[in-house]
């Protein structure tokens, strides 16, 4: 581990809006305290503080824990009925010994997580902080050594935090598998994606199509979770060109024009939109990715081969586009033509607003993702075009994969997962 930059001094913004905390207990763990023999040993509880908006994250730190043979309490699913919220967080502080501290600029502007280390700092109980993104961390935190899940691999870090766990006498051991299938610890899709968001089922054709694009709230989720940094969830080739290129971010990530939090992101190349797919199927254990030219066309036209997601009558009102007399100059909320140019499945924002990654090479139709291709395909037209035929459900764009413009975005779509309900 490295010890923590000294930040003292630096302003730790607390005069954002403090997004509300989650804490997680982990049960049936061996802890030897320091003044007790190893024959002496008691049941331990571990403690996650973090902020909501690094729940991916937290969630699938969480889910390795469980594969390790470890009991994951979480508050949110947990907590009865009609207890009372701080009663529940009060008691899990008192019960447990030993804290994870998750590192992130939301985390230290968190007056919540800030009571939270405070209480294990004034009781003399071990923190082991967890550095997932640079922060100006708290003068009274900088003593105390972090593992560094920003700059280090994940599974390297995960490797640092077995051994410090091990040296606070905490035994992780595999589990075997059970014949029966227990409740999954890993968040659905529909449960960790931020609204507006829906998966819908496209009959006898064995696959679901999100029914938005994915919106900027979404992506951050990706973002926060260290996406930009980890290597397990890019294709060789995307990962290449996401170091030559330097990418932290979507282009136009911090302009106000287009980054609303129901915008749909744009600035995605198709590697960020892959990227994005394998972060969320290894977060979620479904799996997620670009729809095929196919199973886009067809999400959007049914079996009626009709022109457009709405009918074959074309209608500048339908959808967010500039053919006159209509004239967008922005993209618009992923929900704002729900209802009136939805495709026969009720798919919304299939003709404009944004051009739509597919997974398919538009050279020679494969489906291969790892496939390093001159050209993906693109579907629906966006709102800055006036041609009507770009919009029709058969027409089709191409572009380079390492392109991210402010017109294209992309949606997801899923397989049928084992053991898995994608929706409520």
């Amino acid at each position: 581990m490295a010890p923590l930059p000294s930040l003292a001094g630096k302003g730790l913004g607390l005069g954002v809006n403090t997004p509300p905390i989650i804490f997680l207990a982990v049960f049936d763990i061996l802890w030897a305290a320091p003044h007790k023999s190893l024959d002496n040993v008691v049941m331990s509880k571990l403690f996650i503080s973090y902020s909501r908006t690094d729940e991916a994250f937290v969630r699938r730190l969480a889910a390795h824990l469980d594969n390790l043979g470890v009991d994951i309490w979480l508050d949110v699913e947990d907590i009865p009925a009609g207890m009372k919220w701080s009663t529940a967080i009060q008691e899990g502080l008192r019960s447990c010994d030993l804290m994870l501290l998750i590192l992130s600029p939301d985390s230290m502007a968190s007056i919540n997580v800030e009571d939270e280390w405070q209480y294990y700092l004034d009781r003399k109980k071990p923190i082991i902080p967890i550095l997932l993104r640079p922060a100006d961390i708290h003068f009274q935190l900088t003593r105390i050594q972090y593992i560094d899940f920003h700059k280090q691999p994940y599974d390297q870090a995960v490797e640092k935090l077995h051994k410090e766990l091990g040296r606070h006498k905490i035994s992780l051991q595999p589990i075997p598998t059970q014949p029966l299938v227990s409740t999954p610890t890993r968040p659905r899709s529909i449960d960790l994606l931020p609204q507006p968001f829906a998966w819908i089922e496209i009959p006898g054709k064995g696959y679901s199509i999100a029914k938005y694009p994915v919106t900027n709230d979404q992506f951050r989720l990706f973002v926060e979770a260290g996406g930009y940094g980890n290597p397990n969830w890019w294709t060789k080739v995307g990962w290449a060109q996401r170091e030559e290129k330097d990418w932290t971010q979507p282009r136009f990530w911090t302009d106000t024009k287009w980054n609303d939090k129901e915008q749909p992101v744009v600035g995605v190349s198709w590697y960020e939109s892959v990227a994005f797919c394998l972060w969320l199927s290894d977060v979620t254990d479904e799996k997620i990715m670009l729809p095929t030219d196919d199973q886009w066309q067809y999400a959007a036209q049914g079996d009626d081969s009709r022109a457009y997601p709405w009918g074959n009558d074309w209608d500048c009102e339908k959808c967010n586009n500039s053919v006159k007399p209509c004239n967008s100059n922005v993209t618009t909320p992923v929900w704002q033509y729900e209802g009136k140019g939805d495709s026969p499945f009720g798919v919304v924002d299939m003709a404009g607003n944004v051009w739509e990654w597919c997974l398919t090479d538009y050279e020679d139709k494969s489906n291969n993702f790892d496939r390093d291709a001159k050209y993906r395909v693109l579907g629906g037209g966006s709102w800055n075009y006036v041609l009507t035929n770009l919009f029709r459900c058969d027409a089709r764009f191409w572009d380079t994969p390492l392109n991210g413009n402010y017109d294209i975005g992309f949606r997801l779509a899923a397989l049928p997962s084992l053991n898995r309900v994608l929706t409520s």
